[in-house]
């Protein structure tokens, strides 16, 4: 297990680029990222962690914990002697490990635009009102799958698995979100003034 600490997010230039770049999808998921946002209200990250460490003990497993989140030392406690596990808190790397995974847990938030912008399939865990809106959106266009609750992650994980149901995702995914919208708006508010 390691731990790393920093700050910062992917910048609009950085979203534009690696939408265009190719996004590899391996046969098998071998890399999978954990990450609900800044607080994570429901504690998904416990959750989904408790899962991934009963069943994917031969995978690596990135977790980005939020600098709201609440009881970090109870993350540091459930990945005690996961060599596999790395936790990060407030990272300036987040397109890196969202780039290098095969699987995404996420809430509805800006990571999964972002997911979707890279191409990095998501399982969808929403921990807001409008984060359920945008989960079942993203579902109905063919990226992610939107979890209910805690006991259909492993029917999602069914769900998501095989290869070419992942590369159809990442590619809807990249027609979602061109990594072009913030010139849109800019656009519309030009054509406003």
């Amino acid at each position: 297990m390691s731990f790393g600490i920093s700050q910062s997010y992917i910048s609009r230039l950085e979203k534009k680029i690696i939408n265009k770049m190719k996004k590899e999808i391996r046969n098998d998921i071998e890399r999978i990222l954990i990450t609900f946002g800044g607080t994570d209200p429901y504690g998904h990250t416990y959750t989904v962690l408790d899962y991934i460490r009963k069943f994917f003990t031969q995978k690596r497993v990135d977790v980005v914990i939020g600098g709201g989140f609440e009881d970090f030392e109870r993350i540091k406690n459930m990945t005690d002697g996961y060599d596999n596990i790395n936790v990060f808190r407030n990272i300036t790397f987040m397109y890196d490990l969202i780039y290098s995974a095969d699987l995404v847990f996420c809430a509805g938030g800006n990571t999964l635009h972002e997911c979707a912008c890279i191409g990095s399939p998501a399982l969808i865990m929403p921990s807001a009102l409008h984060e359920v809106r945008n989960a079942k959106e993203f579902e109905r266009r063919g990226f992610g799958y939107y979890i209910k609750n805690d006991s259909d992650i492993e029917y999602s994980l069914g769900r998501i698995r095989p290869v070419d149901v992942r590369l159809k995702m990442s590619q809807c995914g990249k027609n979602i979100n061109d990594g072009n919208g913030y010139k849109r708006i800019v656009q519309n508010v030009i054509e406003l003034i």
